[in-house]
C-alpha cells in the first residue's frame, strides 16, 4: 500500500512501514522463488493498469488473440471487477478475477504477460509474475512525462529507490512497443527493456476496420447508439476528451471556463452532439453537471470510445494523448487548455514542446473556443490539416491496421525458442 506525501512541490510513492516488511517476506521470500519452480505453460495473460477496464490496446490485442484459438488456446484476460468478468464471460470470452485462489495459480503458470502500463504490479501480482514474459505496449503516446522519466521519480534518493525496486515499480520488460523513431529517442529511457518494438496501436487497428461490430464490446452502448441516431440524422459528433487532473481549488477555479448552457444551444443550433468523455482516473467533482443538456451526452469514462472516434467529425481536448490517435483519422483537433500555467507548472511536465506537437487552435476562453468551432466544423475551414500530418510522422512511424499483427509475430518466434 502507499500514501501520497509532498515533497519539493511534487506527489511521491511512499511505502507504509507495515507493509514493506510483508512484500520482502512474502513477495520476495515466497512467490518470487515459486514463480521459477512452477513450470511455464504457453498461455498468455492480458492485464490492465488498474485491472478494472476493457478497453485500450490491451482490449484489441486480446480480441485479436482469442481469434487465434487454434494457435493459442489458453488466452485469458484478468479483471478485478465483478461487472467486466460477467460481461466477458456472457460473451464467451476466457477471464480471470483476481484475487482468487486459482488466478494465482494461473499466473504462476503463464508464459506470456501483456500489460499496458506499470500499475499491474499490485496485490502481489509483480511475484507471482516474475518469472514470466513480459510485454510492455503502454497506453499512450502524447507528451507527457512517463515512468522513469518522471522529475519526482528522477530525483529520488537511493532508499527510496530501493523501495520501488523491492514493491516491483517499473519492471523489467522483454518487450517494450513504441510507435515511432522520435518515441524510441524521448520515451525508451521511462523503461527498463531487453528488446524495443517500432510498431503502431492495437487500439488504433481498429480504425482500419470495415466492420467494427467484434470490437463494439465493451464500450457505452446507451451513448454509442444515441451518437448513431444522431448521426444518421444528419447531426455532427464532436467528442471531448480532457485529461485528469489533481484535485486542487486552482482548477475547480477555472473549471467553469467551459460555459455548458452556452455550449449546448450553440449545439442545438447548429445541429451538433457533444460527447464528453473524461479520464478513468477524474475524481467526480471535475465533471460537468450536464442534466437537462439536450445535446451533451456523458460517454461512460471506464467504457472503450475508440470505435466511436471514428464516427466523430471533432475532437476537443487538452493535454491528452488521444489526440495523437485522432490524427490517424485526419479530422480537426482543437485544444482547450485553459489551464495550461497550472498544470505545466504544478501539476505534470511535458516532454515535448506543447506548440509543436499540437496541430489545432489553441483556445482558453469560452469565446475563443467557439469561434473555432464555429469557423471549423460549421464552416468547414480546415486550417491545420499540413501540421496534424507533421505531428502524425512524429509519432507514427508505422500506420497501417497491423499492429497486432506484428506482437503476434514476435510472440510466435519466442515461444518457438
Amino acid at each position: 500500500m502507499i500514501v501520497y506525501a509532498k515533497q519539493n512541490g511534487i506527489m511521491l510513492y511512499v511505502l507504509q512501514a507495515l507493509i514493506f516488511p510483508l512484500r520482502l517476506i512474502i513477495g520476495w521470500g515466497l512467490l518470487v522463488p515459486l514463480s521459477y519452480i512452477i513450470p511455464k505453460d504457453n498461455s498468455i495473460i492480458f492485464i490492465t493498469r488498474y485491472s478494472n477496464n476493457f478497453d485500450g490496446n490491451l482490449k484489441y490485442l486480446f480480441l485479436y488473440f482469442t481469434e487465434k484459438k487454434n494457435e493459442y488456446p489458453d488466452i485469458f484476460f484478468l479483471t478485478s471487477d465483478q461487472e467486466i468478468e460477467n460481461n466477458l464471460k456472457s460473451n464467451n470470452f476466457p477471464v480471470l478475477f483476481y484475487p482468487k485462489l486459482s488466478s494465482a495459480f494461473r499466473l504462476l503458470r503463464a508464459g506470456t504477460i501483456v500489460v499496458d502500463g506499470n500499475e499491474w504490479i499490485w496485490q502481489f501480482k509483480y511475484y507471482l509474475l516474475f518469472s514470466a514474459r513480459k510485454i510492455q505496449v503502454w497506453h499512450g503516446s502524447g507528451m507527457k512525462t512517463i515512468g522513469l522519466l518522471k522529475p519526482e521519480i528522477i530525483n529520488l534518493n537511493f532508499i527510496a529507490k530501493f523501495a520501488l525496486k523491492v514493491i516491483g515499480n517499473y519492471p523489467y520488460y522483454d518487450l517494450l512497443m513504441l510507435n515511432s523513431k522520435l518515441q524510441e529517442n524521448t520515451r525508451a529511457k521511462a523503461f527498463r527493456y531487453k528488446e524495443l518494438l517500432i510498431n503502431g496501436l492495437p487500439r488504433n487497428d481498429v480504425f482500419f476496420k470495415d466492420n467494427i461490430d467484434p470490437y463494439l464490446v465493451g464500450i457505452d452502448a446507451g451513448v454509442y447508439k444515441k451518437c448513431m441516431q444522431h448521426k444518421n440524422e444528419g447531426s455532427k459528433i464532436i467528442v471531448y476528451c480532457p485529461t485528469h487532473r489533481i484535485p486542487t481549488d486552482k482548477f475547480l477555479s477555472l473549471k467553469d471556463t467551459l460555459d455548458i448552457e452556452r455550449l449546448n444551444q450553440f449545439a442545438k443550433d447548429n445541429k451538433l452532439i457533444f460527447v464528453f468523455k473524461y479520464h478513468s482516473k477524474t475524481v467526480e467533482e471535475h465533471t460537468y453537471d450536464l442534466s437537462g443538456q439536450s445535446n451533451i451526452l456523458e460517454y461512460d469514462k471506464i467504457s472503450d470510445i475508440y470505435p466511436l472516434l471514428g464516427k466523430c467529425d471533432l475532437m476537443i481536448t487538452d493535454y491528452s494523448s488521444i489526440f495523437v490517435d485522432y490524427l490517424l483519422l485526419d479530422k480537426p483537433v482543437i485544444f482547450f487548455p485553459f489551464d495550461y500555467s497550472h498544470y505545466v507548472n504544478s501539476e505534470r511536465a511535458l516532454q515535448f514542446d506543447y506548440e509543436e506537437v499540437t496541430p489545432g487552435k489553441k483556445c482558453f476562453t469560452y469565446d475563443e473556443l467557439e469561434s473555432e468551432l464555429k469557423k471549423t466544423i460549421i464552416d468547414g475551414i480546415d486550417d491545420h490539416r499540413e501540421s496534424r500530418q507533421e505531428v502524425l510522422k512524429k509519432f507514427f512511424d508505422t500506420a497501417d491496421g497491423k499492429s497486432c499483427d506484428r506482437i503476434l509475430q514476435y510472440v510466435r518466434q519466442k515461444t518457438k525458442e
